[in-house]
């Protein structure tokens, strides 16, 4: 009895309220095939080509553009997300890429401006370094370097 009321009270307010009718659901979008064909349209998506993931979009960017500095702006329109940092840390941890990531500060029209860019090395591996207090590191050191072990003690 108190739901009918509240029902009939709510469907004055929300017409899609009312004796058991559901509001209509968004169709999933789940594919490029099905955004387009919906007309969804984002600016920073991709809207043609494979459907890849951002992680998949950013890796291949970054294996196209090799000890190269890629600002954060570029990076966003190739992944179609602003959610650059993570996306590094993904590939670091999924692929064993070595990605450095730099704040630099330029002056553009007069105004002091900040800047994220990443470059992928794939000259280089990760290892843990001992340093002198005794805490881990990771450390990135080129392939093939004379350093045998997972570990550098001293922090050298």
């Amino acid at each position: 009895m108190f739901n009918s009321k509240l029902n009939k009270s709510l469907s004055n307010v929300l017409p899609h309220v009312r004796g058991g009718d559901e509001h209509p659901k968004p169709q999933a979008i789940n594919s490029v095939a099905d955004r387009d064909s919906a007309g969804v349209r984002h600016p920073l998506m991709p809207q043609r080509g494979p459907n890849l993931t951002k992680i998949e979009r950013l890796r291949r960017h970054f294996l196209a553009r090799t000890n190269t500095w890629i600002p954060m702006p570029e990076l966003v329109r190739v992944s179609g997300s602003y959610v650059i940092h993570s996306g590094a840390a993904t590939l670091r941890k999924r692929y064993g890429m070595v990605i450095d990531c730099e704040r630099k500060e330029r002056i553009d029209a007069g105004q002091m401006i900040e800047v994220w860019e990443y470059r992928y090395r794939p000259d280089y591996r990760y290892l843990f370094v001992e340093t002198p207090e005794g805490a881990r590191k990771r450390a990135a050191v080129p392939k093939g370097s004379i350093v045998e072990s997972s570990t550098i003690k001293g922090g050298q």
